[in-house]
């Protein structure tokens, strides 16, 4: 297997092949700031590379296209960072999602199409998160997607009269 700077692979397998060593999460890349470096996570999600770090500042934060990820990438948060709009894990993606508090909540009608985290063969790692959806999937793991995650509470949420809300992960190996 072949390595980058700070010990971590070029392409992760699975959430085990991320260098953990000194109870801290080694990244080869540049760091990047939202805000400061860029103003949105989609337009700093754009300009990053593989191994890079995604660094979120304490706020709040909403987007409605899908964040795609193809890459390894490192994507942390201040406390109270909260990040509502859908992710997309892309195949052969990973790497870790830290410190973050993300949501979704889909519109009427297409609560079974979309998720707040959809991941493709990926591999990665959520630590301290929260997750949750209202009116769509939590998280949707496909095609063998190897997935760790460390104190983080998942679930859907109920709004007003929507009793639409799914606290279940699905998982698909075909």
């Amino acid at each position: 297997m072949e390595s980058g700077g700070g010990g971590v692979s070029s392409t992760l397998r699975s959430h085990r092949d991320v260098d953990t060593s000194g109870g801290s999460y080694a990244f080869a890349g540049r760091e990047i700031f939202i805000p400061g470096d860029f103003d949105s996570i989609n337009e700093g999600l754009t300009q990053t590379g593989n191994g890079d770090k995604l660094h979120i500042q304490n706020g709040s934060y909403s987007f409605h296209n899908i964040a795609m990820v193809d890459h390894r990438l490192y994507v942390t948060g201040e406390e109270d960072t909260f990040v509502i709009g859908p992710w997309s894990l892309k195949k052969m993606s990973g790497g870790l999602f830290q410190t973050l508090s993300l949501g979704y909540k889909a519109q009427e009608g297409l609560s079974l199409r979309f998720s707040c985290m959809a991941s493709f063969s990926s591999a990665w790692i959520f630590e301290d998160c929260e997750i949750r959806g209202i009116r769509c999937l939590v998280f949707a793991m496909f095609e063998k997607s190897d997935m760790k995650f460390l104190a983080c509470n998942m679930g859907g949420m109920k709004e007003d009269d929507d009793y639409f809300a799914i606290s279940a992960l699905i998982a698909d190996d075909q």
